[in-house]
């Protein structure tokens, strides 16, 4: 309170400065007009001590704000420190988690192909062998075809069936009656007697694959000819088909093909010099001539 006096007091030398004071006793005839009067200074000094009681009040009304503003970052200092702390913990199980990752890829590393590769498309599935004969006096579905059919099975979804055990598997299931009854006879003894699909297929053959069919084939191939109500594609196909059976070389088939053609188109092919050195070029000469009738 001193210093505010002072300074209220410095003020108002500030203001007189220059100019002549006098104080002289209150029955002294009159002095200069600008003298401050005792009323003046009383009112100078009532004015400083208004001002300082002010300033006090305002002080202590900081005081109090300071202090509760203090009071409510208490608890939010309390709330940012647990808060750090549980970042803290979660860096903490992120690196465990992250270490145990790559530690696991470098386990059991993969490339690049084996993560992004999706599994082939089902192909479908062999009917059910039974190996016993329908009303039609014939096993259905017919062995041979089935076997086939279960080979294109498995290559074609190999990744289905990764291991032998998977692919043995997979035969089982597509057997039943007595081709289920005569392999059950080998496992009686053995649930694990096939290790693979093939040997599988092998114990099948023995009951259900035809010894004669390769005479019948060679039978079939001498009486094949060609007649005028069975277009040539169609000849051609069933012509193919005995041949690979019967593993004849090229060139016996060509000169098998032309005797076997319609008489008109065996005409054509004696006058004609072409050199058909391949069954390819001759079956294009054929169907030529098969579409000009």
């Amino acid at each position: 309170m001193d210093s505010i006096n002072t300074q209220r007091v410095e003020k108002l030398l500030k203001k007189t400065e220059g100019r002549r004071i006098s104080v002289v006793p209150a029955n002294a005839p009159d002095g200069p007009e600008d003298a401050p009067t005792p009323g003046d200074i009383k009112n100078i000094t009532e004015d400083t001590l208004h001002e300082a009681d002010l300033a006090q009040i305002r002080l202590q009304e900081a005081k109090k704000e300071n202090t509760r503003l203090k009071a409510e970052l208490i608890p939010l200092r309390g709330e940012l420190e647990a808060k750090d702390e549980r970042i803290t913990q979660l860096d903490e199980l992120l690196m465990l988690a992250e270490q145990q990752v790559q530690q696991s890829c470098e386990a059991t590393p993969l490339s690049s192909a084996s993560l992004t590769t999706k599994r082939s498309a089902n192909f479908p599935d062999t009917p059910v062998f039974t190996g016993e004969i329908t009303d039609r006096k014939d096993i259905s579905p017919k062995f041979e075809p089935w076997v086939l059919h279960v080979h294109d099975k498995l290559q074609m979804n190999q990744d289905h069936f990764e291991t032998d055990a998977a692919k043995t598997a997979y035969v089982f299931i597509r057997l039943s009656g007595d081709a289920m009854d005569h392999i059950n006879s080998y496992r009686a003894g053995d649930p694990n007697y096939f290790k693979t699909s093939d040997s599988v297929l092998n114990a099948l053959r023995e009951i259900y694959d035809n010894p004669n069919q390769r005479e019948n084939a060679r039978i079939s191939f001498c009486e094949l000819r060609q007649d005028t109500k069975t277009p040539f594609p169609q000849f051609f196909s069933e012509f193919i088909r005995l041949a690979r059976y019967l593993q004849f070389p090229e060139i016996v088939l060509i000169e098998d093909l032309k005797e076997k053609v319609l008489p008109r188109m065996q005409k054509v092919l004696s006058e004609s010099s072409e050199d058909f050195n391949t069954l390819t070029k001759l079956k294009d000469r054929l169907i030529c001539l098969d579409n000009q009738q």
